[in-house]
């Protein structure tokens, strides 16, 4: 008997591959954030624009007072959807053990929760609470060679953002002038425009000039994807593209550019994503919580998968 559980234990730590249905809820994600705002007509929105999954900040307080977290996402739940809790803004100091079991013993729902862990140093006390659970452990732990490959197998590996920084934050140290023109970065660059920026502080016109000499169509940022989706094939791994989405701030035409190209390259290889962010600067949705929308070059996620 004895051998037979270490066996099963055995059998699920070295599994080659995350369930395919986990998996592909997690292609089209949203991140919500801490979700404190979020309302059900939020939620209904988020779901009717397709996506398929949300992923919600995990804090201090969630985790010292789970009763008050449950209450708090019990919203988001009824849907009956995968969901991923995010634990990477929980201090490492602080003890998961409480969260984890009362999501244990009191979520009937518990197997549709995803976790994405702090650090791979989280994986013996979730693998302790949550034994069939799908966990997430970001790129700075897993982009490794083979050898650092932790061998449970229901583990997805996440990376990202991918760039172009200049334009996904529109920073204003960067974008700063005294003339009060616009000094935006459109997407893709736009070389013969940046080259009449004469009027930017020469710092300033210096990053800009860069930008405008990187490439930015679908096949290059194909290849930029590339090496995380061969390190996937290579390890046995399914990977998922974390964190991309740009500013509000930026012309809403080349937002739509933006979300065309990186959906695109996505979809050639058929990779799950999770999109920043609900509301905030990279914000998908426009209104207050009574009267949201999701803004209009959203749909270009969508369009382009």
């Amino acid at each position: 008997m004895l051998l037979c559980a270490i066996l099963v234990v055995e059998a699920m730590r070295t599994a080659a591959v995350v369930p395919i249905k986990t998996m592909m809820a997690l292609r089209r994600t949203l991140d919500v954030g801490d979700s404190e705002k979020l309302q059900a007509d939020d939620r209904d929105l988020i779901f009717r624009a397709g996506f398929s999954s949300l992923s919600v900040s995990v804090q201090r307080l969630d985790v010292e007072s789970p009763g008050r977290f449950q209450k708090r996402v019990s919203m988001l739940r009824t849907s009956q959807r995968i969901m991923v809790l995010d634990l990477r803004q929980v201090p490492a100091d602080v003890d998961l053990m409480p969260l984890l079991i009362d999501i244990r013993d009191k979520w009937p729902d518990r197997d549709k929760i995803v976790f994405q862990l702090r650090s791979a140093a989280d994986v013996p006390m979730l693998r302790a609470t949550a034994p069939a659970n799908t966990l997430v452990l970001a790129g700075d732990e897993a982009w490794r060679e083979v050898k650092s490959v932790l061998p449970d197998g229901n583990i997805i590996y996440s990376f990202g953002p991918i760039g172009p920084e200049i334009f996904q934050n529109q920073s204003s140290e960067v974008l700063s002038s005294s003339s009060g023109r616009d000094a935006r970065p459109m997407f893709p660059p736009e070389p013969e425009r940046i080259r009449q920026m004469t009027w930017l502080e020469p710092k300033n016109l210096e990053v800009m000039r860069q930008y405008g000499r990187e490439k930015w169509a679908v096949e290059d940022v194909r290849e930029q994807l590339q090496k995380w989706v061969d390190w996937g094939r290579r390890n046995r791994r399914y990977v998922w593209w974390t964190g991309f989405g740009c500013s509000i701030g930026a012309e809403e035409a080349s937002r739509r550019r933006y979300f065309e190209t990186m959906a695109r390259a996505a979809s050639y290889f058929d990779l799950g994503w999770c999109l920043s962010a609900y509301d905030g600067p990279w914000s998908v949705a426009k209104g207050s919580a009574s009267s949201r929308s999701m803004r209009s070059e959203t749909a270009a996620v969508f369009s382009s998968q």
